[in-house]
This record gives structure tokens, C-alpha cells and sequence, in this order.
């Protein structure tokens, strides 16, 4: 099997001091999914699983643009992932009518995708990872 790499929210927030996730979400790209086509989801007591079918950086902007949802994005968000698939800052703007549809409590990763955009690099500074934080407790109504 292929290894877990941690996505979501705990992946940006894991060292501020308050940030209590209800869950750890992974994900595990496979090379020849049995039993989904793309992609599945399973959830075992405190932990989401993600099992993504690998494909080309291009294939997976292109899926996600045509299947959704919105929220999807947060997975190109985070570095160890988009390392594994060869994503490019050039991919991430092509994603950019998904990050036009995040609300609620998925409106953090808005935050992180304008950041790395202004940035031009998978990178956030202290200042932007603050405002996504600020965002993520807006979200989902934590004082």
C-alpha cells in the first residue's frame, strides 16, 4: 500500500497552540485503484481516509474542475501531496474557479490559495498562515 500523507486543515494549523482538529484527513494515491474509479472516502472513528487514483498533474485539474467539490482543492494546498504529484503553482491557478466556490467552513484554504498565488511558491508566511487560522475559526464558529 501506498503511504499516508496528511492533508486538511492539521497539515497548516498543527503548531498553533488552540487548533484542536476533529479529525486527520489522509490521503494514499494508488496506481491501480479496485473498487472506485478515482477516488473513495472512508472514515474510521477519527480518521478520513482519501484514496486518490494517480495521474498526471494535468488529470488531476481536470478532474477536479469537472467532478468537484469545491473543497477538493485543499488536497493541491498542501506541500507533501503536490510534491508527490508534480504540481506547479501554473496547475494551482488553473484551479482557481474552485477556490472561487469554497465557503463556510472550507474558506481557509481560499486563504492559503491567495497566498500562494501572491507568493508564486507552495509557501506561507507567518502573517498568511495567522489569516488562514483566523478564517478556519470563522468557519466553523470557534472563539
Amino acid at each position: 500500500m501506498s503511504r499516508k500523507i496528511l492533508v486538511g486543515s492539521s497539515v497548516f494549523f498543527n503548531e498553533v497552540e488552540d487548533f484542536q482538529p476533529k479529525d486527520r484527513d489522509y490521503v494514499i494515491l494508488d496506481e491501480k485503484p479496485a473498487g472506485y474509479n478515482f477516488v473513495r472516502q472512508t472514515t474510521s472513528g477519527k480518521e478520513c481516509l482519501f484514496e486518490w487514483r494517480r495521474m498526471l498533474p494535468e488529470q488531476f485539474v481536470d478532474y477536479s474542475l469537472s467532478r468537484g467539490p469545491a473543497m477538493q482543492i485543499g488536497k493541491f494546498l498542501v506541500p507533501e501531496f503536490i510534491q508527490e504529484i508534480g504540481f506547479t503553482i501554473e496547475h494551482l491557478k488553473k484551479l482557481k474557479p474552485l477556490a472561487e466556490k469554497l465557503e463556510g467552513k472550507h474558506k481557509y484554504e481560499k486563504v492559503i490559495y491567495d497566498a500562494y498565488i501572491e507568493n508564486g511558491a507552495f509557501k506561507l508566511t507567518a502573517e498568511q498562515r495567522s489569516k488562514a487560522y483566523e478564517q478556519y475559526r470563522l468557519g466553523r464558529s470557534i472563539t
